[in-house]
């Protein structure tokens, strides 16, 4: 494999693992009887922590290094 593919797969598991966050984190909400405050905190949390994770970490890294060329 060359480098644009092993990029372009590394991305999309990362894309697919934050979405996966996210949908785990609202099928915890969707299959509790009665959500709490706090488990609602706690699946926000989760899904904004692996978002803001991607955001940061890979896009902006590689996004550095494209615009100093």
């Amino acid at each position: 494999m060359d480098i644009a593919t092993e990029t372009l797969i590394l991305a999309f598991l990362v894309t697919t693992g934050a979405g996966l966050a996210t949908v785990l984190g609202g099928l915890i909400v969707l299959t509790s009887k009665s959500p709490s405050p706090r488990l609602l905190a706690f699946g926000l949390a989760f899904a904004a922590g692996a978002m803001v994770y991607v955001s940061l970490v890979e896009i902006l890294a590689k996004s550095t290094i494209a615009f100093a060329h």
